[in-house]
C-alpha cells in the first residue's frame, strides 16, 4: 500500500492560451490570446493497494488556474479528476486491467459578456490485456491490445473525437524480467 499527496502552484507571464471563435456554420474555430499574468494551484492525491497479483489503483485531483487580470478560469483545464482502476496477472505472464476515468466540468469559452460556458464531466471506462511473449536476461515483449472509452461515451463540446478507441502494440521493457 502506498498513498501520495501532491501540491502544487504555478505562475504563468506572457502565456498563450487558445480560445473559441464562434462561427454559424457549427464548425468550432480557434484563435490564440495572450494571458499577462495567470496562476494554477491544485492537489493531486494517489492510493495504490496491492494484493498478490490484484492491483487496485485510486487517484483524484482538483485545480484552480485563473487569469490574474481578469479573475476568469484558464480555458480547457479541468477543476476535478478522478480515476479508479483494477488490474490482475497471472504468473504466465497475462494481465489484464479495467479503469474508470472522470475528467470534470471544464471552462471552454468566454463570451462579450465575460460570461463563461463550460462542457460537462465526461466519464469514461478503458480496458487492456497484455501477455508477455518473450522474456530474457536483457528484458520482455509484450504484445498489447485495449479499449479507451469502452461505453463510446460522447460529451457534448468536447473537441476531437471522444468515442470508443481500440489500439494493439508491442512494446519491450529493459532491465532484468521477474
Amino acid at each position: 500500500l502506498y498513498v501520495r499527496a501532491d501540491l502544487f502552484a504555478n505562475r504563468f507571464h506572457d502565456f498563450i492560451e487558445s480560445r473559441v471563435i464562434a462561427d454559424t456554420s457549427n464548425v468550432t474555430f480557434f484563435t490564440y490570446d495572450n494571458v499577462g499574468r495567470g496562476f494554477a494551484r491544485g492537489v493531486d492525491l494517489e492510493a495504490v493497494l496491492r494484493l498478490g497479483l490484484v492491483r487496485v489503483d485510486a487517484g483524484w485531483g482538483a485545480l484552480r488556474a485563473w487569469d490574474a487580470a481578469t479573475d476568469l478560469p484558464l480555458l480547457g483545464r479541468p477543476r476535478a479528476n478522478a480515476r479508479l482502476g483494477v488490474s490482475a496477472g497471472t504468473p504466465g505472464g497475462l494481465t489484464g486491467s479495467i479503469t474508470g476515468v472522470w475528467t470534470g466540468r471544464t471552462p471552454v469559452a468566454v463570451d462579450v459578456n465575460q460570461e463563461l460556458a463550460e462542457r460537462t464531466g465526461f466519464l469514461r471506462v478503458n480496458a487492456r490485456a497484455a501477455q508477455t511473449v518473450l522474456r530474457g536476461p536483457g528484458g520482455e515483449w509484450r504484445f498489447e491490445l485495449g479499449v479507451n472509452n469502452l461505453f463510446e461515451t460522447r460529451p457534448q463540446l468536447w473537441p476531437g473525437f471522444t468515442g470508443r478507441q481500440l489500439y494493439t502494440g508491442l512494446s519491450w521493457r529493459a532491465g532484468r524480467a521477474v
